[in-house]
């Protein structure tokens, strides 16, 4: 059973992408349950800080937009 085990946990942390790949591989987890939790957690963190730097760019691209063609932010007034 561990065998098997091992060579399914083996399969599956292969064909993983490569930063997400050592991590788990590293991780050494006994069952394969718990590789593919390990990996869906990693993917998913590594989705959100894409997403995140994404959002972060696009806003930056904006502001940078404005700023060339002349579009000012208003500051509140008091």
């Amino acid at each position: 059973f561990v065998a098997d085990e091992t060579e399914k946990i083996d399969k599956y942390v292969s064909r993983l992408p490569d930063n997400i790949y050592g991590s788990v591989k590293a991780s050494k987890s006994k069952t394969l349950d718990e590789t593919i939790e390990l990996a869906n957690d990693l993917m998913d963190r590594k989705l959100r800080t894409y997403a995140e730097r994404q959002s972060n760019n696009k806003r930056k691209a904006d502001d940078s937009f404005r700023n060339k063609h002349g579009h000012q932010q208003q500051t509140p007034k008091r």
